[in-house]
């Protein structure tokens, strides 16, 4: 083994097991004033073929633990923590809904929204990360917590409507339209999810300026915040008289 190929194997040993490595990540960090990026990556390929490091996806790499039962690769929670660590990212789908209790349906797939990839869309095993480059502090993720409850309100399996009308509420307390107009601008909902989210700031006399956003000759179709209580107030009423 040449020197620069120890060095490089000495970097990768400094990880934990299971640690994932990105291998753009470390050669621009460590190496690129050692290699060109090309040759560093043929370098990455022989380390894989002998089994020293394991490929996770596409640039991304690990050493495997090993364990009685044989190699284990990283878990689901690792690859999302990777793509969240640090405010680079948030997630959603059915493990937000189920972390809100919205919905007792566990997650098949694991869904992020991340600034930490290069390309638009990445899949890794049962994670699905999307490219979408915001700061996510907890306000921008509030945000998006709420546009995304809106925009899935009518496809969210075995839905609780009275809880999910408590965390809509919960969550607009804190609403901030700027942070709205930051997070539109970079996803871009569908104009019905605004007009839903006009209904229920109105609903909750919060001041907002979202007319701005809809049309008054487009009709669009959503629920009303009152009918959503009066499903809530019924659901309550089943639950308490079983």
């Amino acid at each position: 083994m040449g020197k620069i190929s120890k060095k490089v194997l000495s970097e990768i040993k400094k990880y934990s097991p299971n640690q994932l490595i990105m291998a753009s990540e470390l050669y621009r960090d460590r190496f690129s004033s050692d290699m060109s990026e090309t040759a560093f990556a043929k370098l990455i390929s022989r380390l894989c073929l002998s089994g020293k490091i394991e490929r996770i996806s596409k640039g991304i790499y690990c050493i495997p633990e090993d364990t009685s039962y044989g190699k284990i690769l990283p878990s689901e929670s690792e690859i999302v923590k990777l793509y969240t660590k640090n405010e680079n990212g948030v997630v959603i789908g059915y493990e937000m809904y189920n972390y809100f209790g919205i919905t007792t349906q566990i997650a098949k797939l694991f869904e992020v929204y991340s600034s930490s990839i290069d390309e638009k869309e990445k899949n890794i095993g049962n994670v699905k990360i999307k490219k979408y480059n915001l700061h996510y502090n907890q306000k921008t993720k509030s945000m998006i917590y709420i546009l995304e409850l809106l925009y899935n309100y009518k496809h969210i399996q075995d839905l609780n409507t009275n809880i999910f009308v408590k965390e809509i509420e919960r969550l607009l307390n804190g609403y901030d339209e700027k942070v709205f107009e930051v997070v539109q601008k970079e996803i871009k909902y569908p104009k019905w999810v605004i007009a839903f989210l006009y209904e229920a700031l109105e609903y909750y006399h919060i001041s907002n300026k979202l007319n701005r956003y809809l049309s008054s000759f487009s009709t669009y179709s959503i629920p009303k915040m009152r009918d959503l209580y009066e499903s809530a107030r019924q659901e309550r009423e089943v639950f308490n008289f079983n």
